[in-house]
């Protein structure tokens, strides 16, 4: 996250908290976010919201939190100078990066390291002869090598779509069509509720 995005983000993350704690526990944890939080992409908020209940007592439910902060980041985005957007959903595009990498993760941990790894040299090998934008297969190649959400393609809904059914060609070659369509459902599954409000940004590359 650049520097000057930081304190709107601390504002949105603020914003979201707030009818949760009280002032001095809200100031605690705005603290804590700064000091461990503020350079992490969006999805660390997951580990964020399990420090903070370790440390306070909250009556609503994690996913509820995890909601409350997630709408005031996507309210909060607007005011981003800069910030580039879905022409679809007013999504940002690196949360949208993020869920889909998120849901390549969901589908690999469900393989044996040796067919994951087989499966991303055949993903990328097929990816090149698809004449896809250079700066695109640029970084498709970098994450693919990591799978870094924060590091994921910054691609449209169109370039994720397209993405995600090459991987899924693949999985049917590798597994069978029956098998591929479950390790799918399975991660789209596993990652909305892990990420609630991913759902409707993986939904729309599907």
């Amino acid at each position: 996250m650049s520097q000057a995005a930081i304190p709107l983000h601390r504002q949105a993350i603020e914003d979201g908290l707030r009818e949760f704690l009280d002032d001095a526990s809200l100031q605690q944890a705005m603290d804590h976010w700064q000091r461990q939080y503020a350079d992490q992409p969006s999805t660390a908020l997951q580990r964020f919201v399990s420090d903070i209940y370790s440390a306070y007592d909250i009556s609503a439910s994690r996913a509820t939190v995890l909601r409350s902060l997630l709408k005031a980041i996507n309210l909060n985005g607007d005011a981003l100078p800069g910030a580039p957007k879905s022409r679809r959903t007013g999504a940002p595009l690196n949360q949208r990066s993020e869920a889909f990498s998120l849901l390549i993760d969901a589908i690999m941990v469900q393989l044996e390291a040796e067919e994951q790894r087989r499966l991303l040299l055949e993903y990328f090998a097929a990816l090149r002869k698809k004449h896809l934008p250079p700066g695109l297969l640029i970084t498709l190649q970098s994450w693919l090598a990591k799978r870094d959400a924060s590091a994921a393609p910054n691609a449209d809904n169109a370039q994720l779509r397209f993405l995600l059914n090459q991987l899924y060609i693949l999985l049917c070659d590798h597994l069978g069509p029956v098998k591929a369509d479950r390790c799918l459902a399975r991660a789209v599954n596993n990652v909305n509720q892990q990420y609630p409000l991913m759902e409707e940004l993986i939904s729309q590359f599907l």
